[in-house]
């Protein structure tokens, strides 16, 4: 995989080792759309954690998930919503908590599912 992470639109700079844990996650030819790095791990612990989203599908990148990550396919991507909750948010597909992290970025978040919400209605997610 010769893609840099320097070159990916992302919300702050991506720690080296979050970005080797992104880039051993891409398939074959897979074009990264956009990362945002998170703070918080599932267990609430503070940490680098990331949602990326690519050409073909969204990521979730955080330790604490069983294997490291939960991915969706673009084709098959369930009901993508941020919830509120006290001193933090999480991120949920179907219900399922897949991230976690503080409301310094849950604007993004809450974009984040906009678009991917969007894609799954059949919107075009180059557009």
């Amino acid at each position: 995989m010769t893609m840099k992470m320097e070159n990916v639109l992302c919300n702050k700079p991506i720690a080296p080792a979050l970005s080797h844990k992104i880039l051993d996650r891409l398939r074959s030819g897979e074009e990264i759309l956009f990362v945002l790095v998170g703070d918080l791990h599932l267990n609430a612990i503070y940490g680098d954690t990331a949602l990326v989203v690519t050409d073909r599908r969204m990521i979730c990148v955080d330790d604490t998930l069983p294997g490291g990550d939960i991915c969706f396919d673009m084709g098959s991507l369930p009901v993508i919503e941020v919830r509120r909750l006290y001193g933090n948010a999480v991120l949920n597909a179907d219900g399922q908590t897949v991230l976690r992290f503080s409301f310094g970025v849950v604007a993004l978040m809450e974009a984040a599912a906009a678009f991917l919400n969007n894609v799954r209605d059949g919107h075009d997610p180059n557009g």
